[in-house]
């Protein structure tokens, strides 16, 4: 396909699809525009000011209802509803086999959609979901709500990474989704608050775990309300960007060369994004992914009943909890601030902020049981550590983002990456079982072995994208930028002048 056809083809949807997209239309027959750097850097601003909260709130939102299950287990949730610890365990893969089937559904909905009117009804409709939990009286009913509200959460991140991809540089993509992937750690220290909140509520004999689900799925509904009213799908559709500055927003994004919003779904560009000969990168994702969210499945699930398991009561263990989820915010921010700092950076910060993690799975095997201070000291510091490998993700799932030219290659990697995040959290709780308290050995050594393969492959990952940058050079030249070069959805193999991220 020539550039031609590619802008004809573009030009034909945007105008089909809705006025904003011909806006867009309208700014790729104008080439020659340029912004300069100071407006640019004000745009910018705006962006984080207004566009950044929305989406740092909801993800705390994700997380916090995600993460709910294991706050009920320390308050009885499991004992109220007699599960087994092999039901447990299923209930934390049950919510990614609904994650999984709905991914790239929901994907396909929220591309083709209002983005912003499709995340706000789906926030709507999940904190309903939840709210749902203090009805289940055992295994089956509980089992159901968490897949669908697997189901329902699927859209969110893989929404959230191409929201950023279409708002922001390249060169700040990085840490903006470390931000927003890092509200993780808050949800985890506002997860720890509510849960010690509920243990002072007593109400009509309602189990303090019910307590945790009404909240949670009160505040989520109210929020996704607010979402339906101020979240834009593209920077045409920002109430907060007015007059020329709509314009420029999309003009800023001129050196991502990874294309602009397109509702058409072009059948070449999912092969060549599927097909490992035409570009390894998407197999490679989808692995890297598969091994941190393996150790996610597992850690994510038992992490607070690990806490409580080296000897703290379930007040402790929640506020303790906290102090976890602000390592993790650390974590990651250290990462994202790595990407955003320093060139080429992307890829050596994921394999970094696997060594603190690394280090914190071993303290669990290597420090031994014991009730004194210091050994459990050093065992919640090893715990403190263990989150870090989040930011690899977080860096990982951002990779199509930017390093792939074409809007419908770009979802379709970003859902295969998302695939191996399902099914990584699917198989993780599986390893970890409740005869080994407190070590947990099977699924502590496992998650170490998980951590050698992404090192591995991230590290091969980066040899691809750099082996091919310089092919181009060599064959090519140093690429310039020609006109309508950002605008027009071709593949990253297609634009020869496209240049990838390390």
């Amino acid at each position: 396909m020539t550039k031609q056809e590619s802008l004809e083809a573009s030009d034909a949807v945007d105008l089909a699809d809705s006025k904003v997209e011909a806006n867009i239309a309208t700014l790729a027959a104008e080439p020659d525009q340029e912004v300069d750097e100071q407006t640019s850097k004000r745009i910018g601003r705006m962006l984080d000011k207004h566009l950044m909260p929305l989406i740092c709130f909801t993800y705390i939102l994700q997380s916090l209802d995600k993460g709910s299950l294991g706050y009920g287990a320390i308050w009885g949730l499991r004992t109220d509803l007699r599960l087994t610890a092999d039901e447990y365990s299923w209930l934390g893969s049950l919510f990614y086999f609904g994650y999984m089937i709905w991914e790239y559904p929901m994907g396909y909905v929220a591309q083709h959609y209002h983005t912003g009117k499709v995340v706000a009804s789906v926030v709507i409709i999940w904190g309903a979901c939840l709210m749902s939990t203090a009805l289940c009286t055992n295994f089956a009913g509980i089992a159901a709500q968490r897949f669908f509200l697997g189901c329902l959460e699927s859209v969110l991140t893989p929404a959230f990474v191409l929201i950023t991809s279409i708002f922001w540089l390249k060169k700040e993509q990085g840490f903006r989704v470390s931000i927003w992937w890092s509200m993780n750690g808050f949800a985890g220290a506002f997860g720890g608050l509510i849960s010690f909140s509920t243990g002072y509520i007593q109400y009509k004999n309602i189990p303090s775990w019910k307590w945790i689900f009404i909240i949670n799925g009160t505040v989520t509904i109210l929020w996704g309300i607010t979402l339906w009213f101020l979240f834009p799908s593209s920077p045409q559709t920002a109430r907060f960007l007015k007059g020329s500055d709509k314009d420029a927003a999309v003009y800023r994004l001129k050196s991502n060369k990874t294309g602009t919003r397109n509702a058409i779904v072009k059948k070449y560009q999912i092969i060549e994004a599927l097909d490992p000969r035409k570009d390894p990168q998407g197999i490679l994702l989808f692995f890297i992914c598969f091994f941190n969210e393996f150790t996610n499945g597992g850690y994510g699930n038992f992490s607070s009943l690990i806490i409580a398991s080296l000897g703290f009561t379930s007040l402790e263990s929640s506020l303790l909890g906290i102090a976890t989820g602000m390592a993790q915010v650390l974590w990651m921010w250290s990462a994202g601030y790595a990407t955003y700092r320093w060139k080429n950076m992307r890829i050596y910060a994921a394999m970094g902020a696997l060594v603190p993690s690394f280090i914190g799975f071993v303290l669990q095997i290597a420090v031994p049981v014991g009730s004194s201070s210091t050994i459990k000291g050093i065992k919640m510091m090893g715990v403190c550590m263990m989150p870090a490998y989040a930011a690899t993700c977080a860096l990982t799932v951002q990779l199509p983002a930017q390093n792939a030219g074409g809007y419908t290659k770009r979802t379709t990697l970003t859902s295969l990456a998302f695939l191996g995040y399902s099914v990584g959290n699917i198989c993780g709780p599986h390893v970890f079982y409740p005869g080994q308290t407190p070590t947990y050995l099977t699924g502590f050594v496992a998650d170490l072995v998980c951590f050698a393969f992404q090192w591995s492959l991230l590290y091969t990952l980066r040899v691809v994208y750099k082996r091919e940058n310089a092919r181009r050079d060599r064959e090519f030249g140093i690429p310039v930028e020609e006109d309508g070069d950002a605008f027009t959805d071709l593949t990253d193999r297609e634009n020869m002048s496209f240049r990838y991220a390390l």
